[in-house]
């Protein structure tokens, strides 16, 4: 699986775990974290990461996003 499949399909998948929390509160409560943390590290292997920001932060962004590309 190329890098940009591999993305669209963690995107698909995340997607719809938020989808379930949205419309079921006991899932939202309890098993969505789990779901979305093991749907995450399937991916790791691949070179994929998630990076949750707050809102106030999205004017951080491209320092954000430089930080982590020099870190390597």
């Amino acid at each position: 699986m190329n890098i940009d499949a591999a993305k669209a399909d963690l995107a698909a998948r995340l997607k719809e775990i938020d989808e379930r929390a949205a419309e079921d509160a006991e899932y939202r409560e309890g098993q969505y974290a789990e779901d979305r943390q093991r749907i995450l590290n399937e991916y790791y292997d691949r070179g994929l990461r998630m990076i949750e920001i707050y809102k106030h932060q999205f004017k951080d962004l491209s320092n954000i996003i430089a930080q982590i590309k020099n870190r390597n």
